[in-house]
């Protein structure tokens, strides 16, 4: 089967400015992709086809009640826009740090309810925070790791790790690389 017949039945929904990043090579290889954030600054850094904006949203600063309420005001919409612009995927990788606010706060109730509306296989994608980063980033990821364990719809985990490489984005580059093989 060539690469072309089979792209549309794997999507890449990116929440957060890292889940943007990571998803940003999908994108420009074909794959359907969806950035959400809470932040109207982070989305406009990206020239992306299909982005959304959580509404109340002004960034969520590391702080993943403020995500979970804002996911709760915006379920339906985001629901909504990975429907109409992911019809055909059978797959669907929902990518975010594991240390932010926006994305580490959605990321397992995203999974889990993406994946019984949906009806589809999830996989996580979710980025390590590097040594450099303050107490509340590694707090955040203790909590993630701790609702991804109980989660039972999700098909591979991938974890990355921005400790490995000096430039962030060569990590994401080298996940796209080995993923889209």
């Amino acid at each position: 089967m060539y690469k072309k017949e089979y792209i549309k039945f794997y999507g890449f929904l990116g929440i957060g400015q890292c889940g943007g990043n990571i998803t940003k090579k999908f994108e420009e290889a074909g794959y359907p992709c969806v950035i959400a954030n809470s932040s109207l600054e982070d989305l406009a850094t990206r020239n992306a086809k299909n982005k959304l904006h959580f509404k109340n949203g002004q960034g969520c600063h590391k702080n993943r009640k403020k995500a979970k309420a804002l996911l709760k005001e915006n379920l339906e919409m985001l629901i909504d826009e990975v429907r109409s612009k992911m019809p055909t995927i059978k797959t669907l990788f929902v990518c975010a740090s594991s240390s932010g606010g926006t994305g580490s706060g959605m990321l397992a109730a995203v999974a889990k309810i993406l994946s019984k509306q949906l009806e589809i296989n999830i996989c996580i994608v979710t980025v390590l925070p590097d040594k450099s980063e303050n107490f509340q980033s590694f707090a955040n990821t203790v909590e993630l790791f701790q609702e991804l364990e109980k989660l039972d719809c999700i098909g591979a985990t991938f974890i990355l790790d921005n400790s490995k490489n000096r430039d962030k984005m060569k990590i994401n580059e080298i996940f796209f690389t080995h993923l889209d093989a």
